[in-house]
């Protein structure tokens, strides 16, 4: 029978090494020197962001980023469930920004995805805390698309997902066989704590 297993060498640098779709088989280190070694089904791995522009932004207006909803007040803000209005745009996107990074709630649409956000002008930008689609079903809306214009309804731009990880610490060889795990996007690998050292990766 032909074997239609191919073989990648991957060093420090990321590289995909299969794009649509591929079978991983099997994968092991070699010459490494503390290394963390990162293996995802697609073409590269990115977080989830959108974005919320501030405009005129009145007492109650509200916005909900993954099941939380922060609340417009004026004066100072009570705690992160708030963001204060008083001042420019600006500074109304620099607290609500700050109390979606600061909240403590737990997330409520994708339990398992926390975000933080960003503030340039009366813009701001919200990004999810893992990699991956996974952080394209966090919701994303507001009460008024006038006043707090969000960018869609989910955030977007995530793309991967994570199949597995080696921790290579010694320079010998570290295998991991009989994998056999279906990539439909194809296989992006990368060293995420650069040591030295090659990873190789079996493939159908």
């Amino acid at each position: 029978m032909h074997n239609k297993n191919s073989l990648a060498r991957i060093t420090c640098t990321s590289t995909t090494v299969k794009t649509n779709h591929a079978i991983l088989k099997a994968m092991y280190v070699t010459r490494s020197g503390n290394s963390v070694w990162c293996v995802i089904d697609g073409a590269s791995w990115n977080f989830a962001t959108g974005t919320v522009t501030a405009s005129s932004v009145v007492a109650c207006d509200t916005v909900t980023v993954n099941g939380l909803t922060y609340t417009a007040v004026c004066g100072a803000k009570g705690n992160n469930t708030q963001f204060s209005i008083c001042g420019a745009d600006s500074c109304v996107a620099t607290d609500l920004a700050a109390s979606i990074t600061n909240d403590t709630r737990c997330p409520v649409t994708v339990s398992s995805v926390d975000v933080t956000a960003t503030s340039c002008g009366s813009t701001v930008t919200i990004t999810t805390d893992t990699r991956g689609t996974i952080g394209n079903d966090v919701d994303l809306s507001s009460n008024s698309q006038v006043r707090l214009a969000v960018s869609s309804s989910k955030l977007s731009g995530g793309t991967g997902n994570f199949i597995f990880s080696i921790h290579a610490v010694a320079a010998d060889i570290h295998l991991v066989p009989y994998i056999n795990r279906p990539a439909k996007d194809g296989i992006y690998a990368f060293n995420s704590s650069p040591g030295g050292g090659e990873l190789v990766i079996i493939y159908e």
